[in-house]
């Protein structure tokens, strides 16, 4: 059954954020429970705050969505089904602006009445019922596509900032654009790599001597990310196991502060996008044998 049917999503639907419209207050004779019950901007403030937390959550998950999105088999209901998501996304970010606009507002009043503080308040509740709309939706197209996905190619993206993935998704989908198909890239990638990765291994080690920690640079000499001193090509398990070699040395060695070293960096974050695709690919490979 697909995911993205047009009726599930017409049920996901949005409060109106343009403004708020102070509707005229009914006065009755036995007031309900609920309205006597005052709401305070650091109640507000608080709300919005954990409402943030959440949307965090939920573009983390979007992004690694839209980075893995390669791997899933094209078809018309995929697409329709990624389609949705960013319409979602899209229409989540304009909700979170609009209210995020109004509780800054409320901040700098002096003062704010019950009637517009509980009337942000009720938009922040509607909010997290689309954020638990959109969550779910998420989540179906992950576990319909992307759930047996290895540890080598999840790697790269866990643990990760959404700044960081959205920028990794900007320069993935800027690197495909020259190459017909993500196998030509990725073919690309695994023949043309051995001077990228000399680069990196030499800007690696020139960080560790500049930063004058001798048992650095005795543990992690060339030959302990490379096995010989010309790289043509490197099999998938030695991409992996540098990949891993890397980031273990950048952990490890953290008061190096390798990513402070912009030439390293440089050559790292294009030899961390290959491996990417390579993984990728890698992953579109076993998904067509399956099929």
């Amino acid at each position: 059954m697909a995911l993205f049917k047009k009726k599930k999503i017409e049920e996901i639907t949005l409060p109106n954020l343009v403004s708020i419209v102070n509707e005229p207050v009914v006065m009755e004779s036995s007031p309900k429970k609920e309205d006597t019950i005052t709401t305070s901007l650091t109640e507000v403030a608080e709300r919005h705050h954990y409402l943030e937390r959440e949307n965090e959550g939920i573009m983390n998950a979007y992004y690694i969505c839209k980075i893995f999105s390669y791997i899933a088999i094209k078809d018309s209901d995929f697409e329709h089904q990624m389609n949705a998501i960013d319409k979602h996304i899209k229409r989540l970010e304009n909700l979170h602006s609009a209210i995020t606009e109004q509780v800054l507002i409320l901040k700098s009043e002096n003062t704010s009445s019950q009637e517009t503080l509980k009337d942000v308040n009720e938009k922040i509740k509607e909010a997290l019922l689309f954020h638990e709309g959109v969550s779910n939706i998420l989540d179906d197209a992950r576990n319909k596509y992307f759930n047996h996905l290895k540890i080598a190619t999840l790697n790269v993206c866990l643990n990760r900032k959404n700044i960081e993935l959205e920028r990794m998704h900007r320069e993935l989908v800027t690197f495909l654009k020259d190459y017909k198909s993500f196998d030509e890239a990725a073919q690309t990638i695994y023949y043309n790599s051995g001077q990228l990765i000399h680069q990196m291994i030499d800007e690696l080690i020139k960080c560790l001597i500049q930063h004058k920690n001798e048992r650095y640079i005795k543990a992690y000499p060339t030959h302990y990310f490379l096995k010989t001193d010309v790289v043509i090509t490197l099999s998938f398990p030695e991409w992996i196991e540098l990949y891993n070699r890397i980031k273990f040395v950048m952990k490890s060695a953290m008061d190096a502060k390798l990513m402070h070293c912009l030439d390293f960096r440089k050559y790292f974050d294009q030899f961390e996008l290959r491996y990417l695709i390579l993984m990728i690919n890698l992953e579109r490979s076993n998904q067509h044998k399956k099929n």
